[in-house]
């Protein structure tokens, strides 16, 4: 097992070198240059700018200097929010997206979950269909006309009945900003609808293919009760598949959805990466994505590791190799 952790590892840091090349090197190759907006500036300026950032070097030199910056936990510094390294900018909009993101799968791994399971035993009937209709919808409708809906009937009209009835309402959900708990709920609602619609289809299939397994039957033959079935013995294999795509999906909900977080007012990592790529900041891009990197290389690698403990079938697959 040791071994294996160690070679997965290693496969970790070459994927995030490649990364690190890549990012640099399509940095690089976009149109326009970071100073060179809409206001023209004069070229004494741009080339002081230049040199101050290190524009002015060669491209193997500034890749050398990043790389080695890199390796001392520094992103470097943004390009065009003055006096503010990417740390810090990364530092102050994470744990805002981070804190959304989290609310978001909380939501969508237990109601998704749940559906995927009742669906399944009750499959062809009304919860199954209304949990493929939930699905479908998650999947096709896309988050930012999902939050417009809501404010629009929650913050504005506050609530369902109201909406219909034109009743007055109990209370009004705020429609931006990010204060309280008041705030996080249509934001996590509208970020966690697509989540949970992936988690709901992918658990109702797993579980329908293990219902149908044979030590499912022999289970029932035995007379075991129904709970203990679906329980201890179906759940725990049709999980697996969630658990594979779990890790990408808590590095990409916790990063922060620039959608959810541009109409909703919140302020996450989100509007950090739209406006970095607007002005072609450099810095703030490459840091940015090697975040982002990061998050999802980590999850898939603590992902693959947790395998061995929820299977044990592979495990023992490991232990052999």
């Amino acid at each position: 097992m040791t071994r294996y952790i160690l070679k997965r590892l290693g496969y970790s840091l070459i994927t995030l070198w490649v990364i690190v090349t890549l990012t640099f090197i399509l940095m690089h190759l976009l149109p326009g240059k970071p100073f060179t907006g809409a206001k023209p500036i004069p070229p004494a300026i741009e080339e002081n700018l230049n040199r101050r950032y290190g524009l002015d070097q060669p491209l193997y030199i500034q890749y050398g200097k990043y790389i080695g910056n890199l390796l001392k936990g520094d992103l470097g510094m943004s390009m065009f929010q003055q006096n503010r390294s990417v740390n810090s900018i990364i530092a102050e909009g994470f744990p805002v997206s981070a804190s959304l993101g989290i609310r978001a799968l909380i939501f969508a791994l237990t109601a998704g979950l749940l559906l995927g399971v009742i669906a399944s035993i009750n499959h062809g009937k009304t919860w199954d269909y209304f949990t493929m209709f939930v699905a479908v919808l998650g999947v096709s409708v896309p988050s930012f006309i999902i939050g417009g809906i809501i404010q629009y009937i929650f913050g504005v009209k506050g609530g369902i009945i109201p909406y219909i009835f034109g009743v007055k309402p109990f209370i009004k959900l705020p429609v931006a900003g990010w204060d309280g708990f008041k705030y996080t709920i249509m934001p996590s609602f509208a970020l966690g609808l697509g989540t949970l619609a992936v988690m709901a289809r992918m658990m109702r299939t797993s579980m329908l293919d293990v219902l149908n397994q044979d030590y499912i039957k022999t289970a029932k033959a035995k007379g075991l009760p129904r709970k203990t079935i679906i329980w201890r013995h179906a759940i725990r294999n049709a999980i697996l598949p969630v658990v594979t795509i779990l890790g990408p999906l808590v590095a990409s909900i916790t990063t922060g959805t620039f959608v959810v977080e541009n109409i909703f007012g919140i302020p996450g990592l989100g509007k950090h990466f739209v406006n970095s790529v607007n002005q072609n900041d450099y810095t703030l891009i490459m840091g940015l994505t090697l975040f982002y990197a990061i998050l999802l290389i980590g999850m898939n690698f603590i992902v693959d590791i947790a395998y061995g403990f929820v299977d044990p079938r592979i495990r023992l697959i490991r232990e052999k190799e």
